[in-house]
């Protein structure tokens, strides 16, 4: 029976060391879930920060030069097919364009720059323009028809120009 309680006193002894190794494996496992959950927080926190610096880096961005032109072109091209302006080799309206081109082209412009502005996509000046605006201002710009339609505002700019 001696034989039986020896090994019954060797498992338990082995058990309970087996139980200790597991508490402090258990118990160190703890700590380094700890420090890995703080280094997570730590590096969430600075992801955020550089996450808003970004994007308050994107909302005051504003277009470069060449996007300024780009705008600036692209209402004198809408303006211009709306108006069934056609432009020799030299960039100046055919005879037959001159004098539509001279009465109602900058007026025009002024309204497609005031309506993409009216928007709120568009700065003062070109190139004041954010460029998260740049696609969307754009897009306005080719859709533009003066309200009314174009004839409506060509009679519109007649009887102001006659009065």
């Amino acid at each position: 029976m001696s034989n039986v309680y020896e090994n019954y006193k060797d498992i338990m002894a082995g058990l309970i060391q087996t139980v200790d190794k597991t508490a402090m494996i258990t118990s160190n496992l703890s700590q380094q879930m700890g420090l890995l959950n703080s280094t997570v927080a730590e590096h969430e926190l600075k992801i955020n920060t550089l996450t808003d610096r970004m994007n308050s880096f994107e909302d005051n961005e504003r277009i470069n030069r060449t996007q300024a032109r780009l705008l600036r072109e692209t209402i004198h091209r809408r303006c211009a097919k709306l108006l069934n302006i056609t432009y020799d080799e030299n960039g100046r309206p055919t005879d037959d364009c001159i004098q539509k081109s001279k009465l109602y082209f900058k007026p025009f412009v002024s309204a497609c720059y005031r309506k993409v502005k009216s928007m709120g996509l568009m700065a003062e000046v070109y190139y004041e323009t954010p460029k998260k605006n740049y696609d969307p201002c754009i897009e306005l710009i080719d859709a533009w028809i003066p309200d009314g339609g174009v004839l409506s505002y060509i009679e519109y700019l007649d009887k102001r120009r006659a009065a």
